[in-house]
């Protein structure tokens, strides 16, 4: 991922949902090998999965959410 002004997140739940907005995330770093077994192994840190717990805690800091 290159877009410094944004930030995704992946809830973990049964549908897996994704949350894009503007922000800031840390990104990770580019490799020219990547397959599927690279995916595998940092699908957690690739994707920014958080809990639904996480999640919650991630409105209850924000006064609103901006749909886009």
């Amino acid at each position: 991922m290159h877009k410094t002004d944004l930030q995704m997140v992946v809830i973990d739940s049964d549908c897996d949902l994704g949350i894009i907005r503007r922000g800031q995330q840390e990104l990770f770093p580019a490799e020219d090998d990547v397959d599927y077994a690279f995916f595998e192994r940092n699908r957690t840190k690739l994707m920014n999965v958080i809990s639904v717990t996480d999640f919650s805690k991630l409105l209850e800091d924000e006064s609103t959410i901006h749909v886009l």
